[in-house]
């Protein structure tokens, strides 16, 4: 699953409060819910940092995550 409609009264689930976007790195793990930097219309957004040195003070390579950052509205 790669995006999908959250939220709200429609039980059809075409519409919603918000749309999730999934984003997963080469080796199929979860990265992002949504994106940190550019929230738009979102609620929610959630980073998982496993070895991307901007994100974690060190690079994990073992598949430990090594830092997440969230933010909700």
């Amino acid at each position: 699953m790669i995006r999908k409609n959250v939220g709200g009264t429609d039980v059809t689930g075409a519409t919603g409060l918000q749309t999730v976007d999934y984003t997963y790195n080469i080796r199929g793990w979860l990265t992002n819910i949504n994106n940190v930097n550019t929230l738009g219309d979102d609620l929610f957004a959630f980073s998982i940092g496993y070895n991307d040195p901007q994100e974690s003070p060190e690079a994990l390579y073992n598949g430990n995550i090594g830092s997440v950052s969230n933010l909700v509205i």
